[in-house]
């Protein structure tokens, strides 16, 4: 690891650049509103990356440059590489969770993972490991990856909100592919459920994106908008 590390220096940059550039994404309405009319983003930097699939390609570049994986399918990281890999996994979901790809961009993107990373690869002794967890479960079936549980899961407060955010836009993204027919992967209902289900109580933006999660599993009238911008608008059911 110590090579890699030498050749990451001049990435961390540009890994920065990255989450800097996600983190306006996320803050940016107009973005937000144009994206679910377009599945396009108005505000693209071209010194940056040239499409949101070129940043989701940045942070999986550096993802496969951080994580080793062992004989046994292990992964591995060094204690200096472990805030970095954490940024890229984090940029690398949470832009995923702002679009949908069309089934061969998604079909490309699996593709790049699964070429490095296994299918039963352990993400557990990572402090990322439940967001390598929930990128590696968007690109694998369910019988060909390890299970993913939500028992240990407790995060700082505004770690727990980033993240049912994240998950309730992939759920609807997710719900839309055609492999799901309309229906929300269980790994993500799990999540809602656990969080829920926590004493004391998780915070309240928590609550309404996990109420969402279960209210597109029970195959209600979610909009793309309505995970994107803070659940503003009524979830009406379908007709039943």
């Amino acid at each position: 690891m110590s090579a890699s590390s030498g050749a990451l220096s001049s990435n961390r940059k540009t890994i920065s650049a990255l989450l800097a550039y996600s983190i306006k994404l996320e803050q940016d309405e107009h973005f937000d509103s144009w994206s679910c009319a377009t599945g396009k983003s108005p505000h693209l930097a071209e010194s940056l990356v040239p499409t949101i699939t070129g940043l989701i390609a940045s942070c999986l570049r550096i993802l496969v440059t951080c994580i080793a994986i062992t004989n046994r399918g292990k992964a591995t990281t060094a204690r200096e590489l472990g805030q970095l890999t954490e940024v890229a996994a984090t940029c690398f979901l949470s832009t995923f969770a702002k679009m949908y790809f069309t089934p061969s961009s998604m079909e490309t993107i699996g593709q790049q993972y699964r070429d490095r990373f296994p299918s039963q690869a352990n993400f557990r002794d990572l402090s990322c490991h439940f967001t390598m967890s929930a990128i590696h479960h968007l690109f694998y079936p369910t019988d060909q990856r390890l299970f993913l549980g939500w028992s240990r899961y407790n995060p700082p407060a505004q770690q727990h909100i980033a993240f049912a955010k994240t998950l309730a836009r992939v759920a609807w993204v997710e719900s839309r592919r055609r492999e799901h027919r309309g229906k929300v992967p269980h790994w993500i209902l799990r999540f809602a459920s656990h969080s829920l289900s926590q004493d004391p109580s998780p915070p309240t933006s928590v609550i309404v994106h996990c109420l969402l999660i279960i209210a597109i599993g029970l195959g209600c009238d979610v909009s793309r908008c309505d995970t994107m911008v803070w659940a503003r608008r009524f979830v009406q059911p379908n007709v039943l």
